[in-house]
């Protein structure tokens, strides 16, 4: 008996023993529902993100930067830019028109970089990562300069509940469609305040109290309260209220209202339809 107790003591440290280790492994793959279907792709040290142009990069992910992160069975990614249909490929100089061997798959690995969740992006047929110098690949994943953000764009398009058109970038006019940069916007939070900045991703200008004017910067004036709920990314039949002014957006885009009692005062947020924004 006391063999036996013994035995199976030694057999439950071994196995702890094995749980704790594994927990301290680095690198570890990224689990396929952590990587957003849709993501703008920034490295870590230069603050830029990856574009549908293999030798270049920017300072702003707009709808045409957006890639979707496509799992294969192996257990690797296409990584595909929404605009040009192309995707990235172990040349860092080209991108490929298919995904359908080792060049074109990519391993992500999760890491911790002051307290933020980064990814090492390894392509499977050189074994050679991902860098800030978008001209560059890397044998080793050991530096910012091989970290990067993988997050959902949270691009949006605002369209009036009457008259169904959408917000555009000027804010003196509406759209038709959302389709383009021009009509897609980012609803951001304002710190921790519960209110929201809403920031067109063509001019990467603000919502200001004043209807016929955009801001280069979210203060005050351009601190919106929205009366929904999010689901999903999206958002309806929301009041867009100024915290400022106190008044709220309505379907005649030069124009603000006192109260939020009809359609023309109600918007729906819904997410930009990624693989169909043009430039």
């Amino acid at each position: 008996m006391l063999r036996r107790a013994t035995v199976r003591i030694r057999i439950l440290a071994l196995l702890a023993f094995a749980l704790i280790a594994a927990a301290f492994v680095p690198g570890r793959p990224a689990a396929a529902q952590s990587i957003p279907a849709y993501a703008c792709v920034q490295n870590v040290a230069n603050g830029q993100y990856l574009t549908q142009f293999a030798l270049t990069m920017t300072a702003f992910c707009k709808g045409t930067d957006v890639f979707a992160m496509l799992a294969q069975s192996n257990g690797g990614y296409c990584i595909q830019n929404t605009n040009s249909k192309e995707y990235l490929t172990s040349r860092a100089s080209k991108m490929s028109k298919t995904c359908d061997s080792n060049d074109q798959y990519w391993n992500l690995t999760t890491k911790n970089f002051s307290g933020a969740t980064v990814y090492c992006i390894q392509n499977r047929g050189n074994n050679e990562y991902l860098t800030n110098k978008a001209s560059e690949l890397s044998a080793t994943c050991d530096s910012d300069k091989q970290y990067w953000f993988v997050n959902d764009p949270g691009m949006k398009c605002i369209q009036n509940v009457g008259s169904k058109e959408y917000l555009f970038k000027n804010a003196t006019s509406m759209a038709t469609k959302c389709d383009a940069n021009s009509e897609i916007w980012l609803v951001t939070p304002y710190g921790t305040t519960g209110f929201y900045c809403i920031q067109n991703i063509h001019t990467q200008e603000y919502l200001t109290k004043r209807a016929t004017q955009m801001s280069g910067s979210c203060g005050n004036d351009q601190r919106w309260a929205l009366s929904g709920s999010w689901s999903s990314g999206a958002m309806a039949s929301t009041c867009v209220q100024n915290v400022s002014s106190s008044e709220y957006l309505t379907k005649k885009a030069s124009s603000m209202a006192s109260k939020c009692d009809s359609n023309d005062q109600r918007w729906n947020i819904t997410v930009a339809p990624y693989g169909n924004i043009q430039p």
